[in-house]
């Protein structure tokens, strides 16, 4: 795993910003003392926020002439419409649109300018939002100018900077409707990041009326819109199972004539799941085939399988892998994973998984040993031989042990019982854990229960 996104935010590049607000002539002595103590406790963007804060003090009490001077601390533009091979670099930037997002609204012209400056290198979405929210007439005459720039960053800003589920961003006080004047001049634009913005916009109104945003992308085909674009949009109405979004995409109800669902049973912790829907429809006809997972939690999450011209009485296969890799912006789970095979927004078939951890750099074939679902993936109750306790069992024989990759490589079905006796040990997972971490076990045991956990 490589380091969290948050060490971006180090104390180098603070020394680095303190170099560049010093050289357009802002005061910064004991900006790098002030904030690097701070850094340490605290993830991505509360470090921004943290260095956004430290930086404002040092800013003029005129916020037109703070964010002016905000806008001389930028750099290049970028370079290309595609931010494709730039990684965190951007991200030196989040302190500006905190400090903009701050003292936009009290000087919304210097505000406005501040964005259309910090998206030609940045996000300005964030920052953007407070600012029509406060003013939405001055707001909408920036739009208006924007829709038309020429530079593709900040035509699609005009899309980006009003979603109604923006992500990382506060929601807007406009109704999610508002602003579809100028989504419509947006539409046919030449760049594929701002059409791409467009269509995850639409997907953010689907959420709100996906009748509606049927209406609207049938409207948009009339008129020569992108397939692709349609289709982008439509997709968080297609996994809710829409009928007209389904409709829209040529899918109507294929009849099947079998359906089945194959997954990795066991998955190392960091791995991944491979899955093999097998479908066969008995009429000719377009069908949607997605997965549904529901974790131990009881949290569902939709994956995109495939669209598929279905013969009738001929099978397809369609594959896929579900990544459990340790990810700073995501939380799994141990235990048992439910999976749909979800054929024109209905279930068609269920299995299921385990997700465990690794011992050792393989899996244990034995499904009964892996964490208990809605449990953290702890040491097990029961004692071996050795007097120590593992998650997952260490005395199957080494012809069952099998690493993630070889499960992989053939799906098999597999309904594990968490509850299921193990060959060699009596009730392997044991009763709730109900002691505290490191109370003292009566005299005479010889050993204290664990102090730390597998993770």
């Amino acid at each position: 795993m490589g380091e969290p996104l948050k060490t971006f935010f180090s104390e180098s590049l603070v020394r680095d910003l303190a170099e560049t607000w010093r050289a357009v002539g802002i005061d910064v002595d004991g900006l790098v003392d002030e904030v690097v103590p701070g850094l340490a406790e605290r993830e991505l963007l509360d470090r921004g926020r943290h260095i956004a804060a430290a930086l404002r003090r040092r800013l003029p009490e005129d916020p037109e002439a703070a964010l002016r001077l905000v806008v001389r601390t930028l750099g290049a533009e970028h370079a290309t419409d595609e931010l494709i091979g730039v990684g965190m670099a951007p991200f030196r930037y989040q302190p500006a649109t905190e400090i903009i997002g701050q003292l936009g609204p009290l000087a919304p012209e210097a505000g406005w300018m501040a964005c259309e400056a910090v998206t030609k290198r940045f996000s300005a979405e964030s920052c953007l939002r407070p600012i029509l929210d406060a003013w939405p007439e001055q707001g909408a005459k920036a739009l208006d100018r924007w829709v038309v720039d020429p530079n593709p960053h900040v035509r699609r800003l005009v899309s980006e900077g009003t979603r109604p589920l923006l992500p990382w961003a506060p929601r807007l006080r406009a109704a999610p409707w508002t602003f579809l004047p100028w989504l419509e001049c947006l539409k046919m634009d030449p760049a594929e990041l701002v059409r791409r913005s467009v269509a995850n916009h639409l997907n953010d109104l689907g959420r709100n009326d996906a009748d509606r945003l049927v209406a609207v992308a049938t409207r948009w085909r009339e008129d020569g819109v992108a397939p692709r674009l349609l289709s982008h949009a439509l997709r968080g109405a297609v996994r809710r199972g829409h009928r007209g979004a389904l409709a829209f995409l040529g899918a109507v109800g294929t009849p099947l004539a079998t359906a089945a669902l194959e997954v990795t049973p066991v998955v190392a912790w960091g791995g991944s799941a491979a899955w093999l829907a097998t479908v066969m429809a008995s009429a000719a006809g377009r069908v949607v085939v997605d997965v549904a997972m529901v974790g131990p939690g009881g949290g569902r999450r939709v994956y995109k399988g495939s669209v598929v011209d279905a013969k009738p009485g001929v099978p397809w296969e369609v594959r896929g892998t579900i990544g459990f890799q340790p990810m700073t912006t995501r939380r799994h789970v141990a235990g048992e994973h439910q999976l749909d095979l979800v054929v024109d927004g209905e279930v068609r078939a269920t299995t299921s998984f385990v997700l465990a951890p690794s011992v050792g750099g393989w899996v244990a074939a034995c499904t009964s040993c892996a964490p208990r679902p809605n449990r953290s993936p702890t040491r097990s109750n029961t004692t071996g031989s050795s007097g120590r306790r593992w998650s997952t069992c260490r005395s199957t024989s080494t012809s069952t042990r099998r690493t993630s990759s070889e499960l992989a490589k053939r799906p098999e079905v597999s309904r594990p019982n968490p509850a299921q006796a193990h060959p060699r040990r009596s009730n392997p997972l044991g009763a709730p854990q109900t002691r505290r971490r490191g109370r003292r076990l009566p005299a005479g045991s010889g050993r204290r229960t664990p102090q730390t956990s597998l993770r």
